[in-house]
């Protein structure tokens, strides 16, 4: 009996965009198209990361990566080789656990011994509890090359403490032919939690944290926080023309953080709001009978507020409307991309 060796694979940790070109359209063939999510991953506006070993976070909830598999085996007068273009992307919802995983393969090449060899795919994901379509799909090459999309559904699980917080990591497996285990990659992953501030009722939902969320506020899109928005631009961009001046012998290197981080506690926030109230009274002692509400930034719901004690924020009295209306929109960032305490984010405002 002649002795084959094993195979082997090998993933590219950084493949060029070039050996992935036009995998997301769909072939003369008429091969069903990839998933929505790989066609963005592979398209030519991608990001670069998309091409990396770490992926691309295109969004708080989207992920994707694309990368080329070998395998070769050679012994006993027999060989063979494989190369193959892999993409998969994962969904999580910020609104539940379910987690969707979108898979693409589309073999480049197959010769000798496993010109047309069995490859099948799995996607273990720890804490996950297996929904749907699940085990993964086995098929020859041929079959690869008919249909290169394969889906899995999982249902994440949830942590303890108070916020009931719990990381899930997925790893790619793929075995070749008879189901000798090739290769298990790098995945991606994730964070699911059921904090009671971030939606009533505890409902719980994922997100990639790896992302750094970003508050963009712009006043051609947010016309009635116009002034609160005007505000934030000043404390970031000329903060020693904001209340409270910047005293002392370092005087006009006052400066504001744009990056921050969230603070849920009730008690904190107040604090920071009664700081902030105080320079909006001594800038205008009636501000409030006037029907204009203070303004602060940092945030009252930051760690980096008034009270934090150095002076590096912004009061100013804007009308009550306009301010509620920016507070909304930062609530709703809170809740969209489920940011928890103490979890970092950016403030951004377009001139």
């Amino acid at each position: 009996m002649r002795r084959r060796r094993r195979s082997t694979f090998a993933i590219l940790a950084v493949v060029g965009a070039s050996l992935l070109a036009g995998l997301g359209a769909t072939p003369a063939s008429a091969a069903p198209a990839p998933a929505p999510l790989i066609q963005a991953c592979l398209a030519k506006g991608a990001s670069n990361n998309a091409y990396t070993d770490a992926g691309w976070y295109r969004t708080r909830n989207q992920w994707c990566r694309n990368s080329i598999i070998r395998a070769g085996e050679t012994g006993g007068g027999q060989a063979g080789a494989v190369q193959a273009a892999v993409a998969i992307g994962v969904t999580t919802s910020p609104t539940d656990l379910s987690v969707h995983v979108d898979m693409y393969i589309r073999p480049i090449s197959a010769t000798g011994t496993l010109a047309n060899a069995l490859l099948d795919v799995e996607l273990p994901c720890t804490g996950c509890t297996a929904t749907g379509v699940t085990n993964g799909r086995a098929a020859l090459l041929s079959g690869w090359r008919d249909n290169g999309n394969t889906t899995f559904d999982f249902t994440a699980g949830l942590g303890t403490g108070v916020d009931k917080v719990a990381n899930h990591a997925f790893h790619p497996r793929f075995l070749l032919d008879g189901g000798r285990l090739a290769k298990e990659s790098t995945g991606t992953a994730f964070r699911c939690d059921s904090a009671s501030y971030i939606n009533a009722g505890n409902t719980p939902g994922c997100v990639f944290p790896q992302t750094h969320p970003t508050l963009t506020y712009d006043a051609k899109l947010q016309p009635n926080a116009k002034d609160t928005i005007a505000h934030i631009r000043l404390a970031l961009t000329k903060p020693t023309s904001t209340q409270p001046l910047w005293l002392g012998s370092d005087a006009g290197k006052k400066t504001i953080p744009s990056v921050l981080h969230r603070q849920t506690s009730k008690s904190k926030n107040r604090a920071n709001n009664r700081a902030a109230a105080a320079v909006c009274r001594s800038i205008d002692p009636s501000y409030v009978s006037k029907g204009n509400d203070c303004d602060e930034f940092p945030f009252e719901s930051s760690q980096e507020g008034a009270a934090k004690g150095d002076k590096r924020f912004s009061a100013l009295p804007v009308r009550l409307g306009d301010n509620r209306s920016a507070g909304s929109t930062l609530g709703k960032f809170y809740t969209d991309l489920r940011v928890l305490e103490g979890e970092e984010y950016h403030v951004a405002v377009p001139r």
